[in-house]
């Protein structure tokens, strides 16, 4: 659904009720994208954008290598896989979804929602990057430690909660972004498994 020069505050006749929510609930909280707080969280919100997260996952990775410590390697290398596999994929599909982002909306009143590609940022709203990395990386380390899950998780949750107020995404880009997060994640923990090799000893014996 495209649209311009809509009137402040309100979504008339979108494609569906969910999506004339959604809108409208960007809306709402995009008016505060200024406030010092929101910018400021917005602002550490940034670490979930992929290159520095690609980046504190190979550090982390690192770390693990070289301080000889086989989980931390593990965590660190699980999180860069499913940052990359999530990058990849949200890629795909704000190449083939056409999503105005809020504040384009808030500024300027235009809103547009179809199929199709756009090389404009401000047309890439859907699904939210920052969510899936985020979502993505924080299931990676909570793979090999459940004990960082509640951290790991409100981080994650903050991360992607901003982004509204942001006036940078709507709440369904952020479902969508925890939703590529997720599989993500899961495709790298499976290949893991496949991938891992069983110690010595360990088969069983009739």
């Amino acid at each position: 659904m495209s649209y311009n020069n809509l009137d402040h505050g309100a979504v008339a006749e979108c494609g569906t009720d969910i999506e004339e929510a959604d809108v409208a609930t960007a809306q709402n909280l995009g008016q505060h994208r200024n406030h010092p707080a929101v910018q400021t969280v917005g602002a550490v919100s940034e670490v979930a954008d992929q290159p520095p997260l690609a980046l504190l996952c190979s550090a982390l990775l690192m770390v693990g290598i070289v301080a000889a410590k086989p989980k931390v390697a593990e965590a660190g290398s699980r999180m860069l896989a499913s940052v990359l596999l999530a990058t990849t994929i949200k890629t795909v599909l704000k190449k083939t979804i056409t999503r105005t982002r809020p504040n384009v909306l808030l500024e300027q009143g235009e809103y547009d929602f179809r199929g199709g590609s756009s090389e404009r940022g401000d047309r890439q709203s859907f699904p939210s990057g920052h969510t899936a990395d985020a979502v993505a990386a924080a299931r990676g380390l909570t793979r090999v430690f459940p004990g960082t899950s509640s951290a790991a998780y409100a981080a994650a949750l903050v991360i992607a909660a901003v982004q509204v107020p942001r006036a940078k995404h709507y709440p369904l880009d952020l479902a969508a972004g925890a939703l590529v997060g997720i599989i993500s994640e899961a495709l790298v923990n499976r290949a893991a498994a496949r991938l891992k090799v069983t110690p010595v000893g360990s088969t069983l014996r009739n």
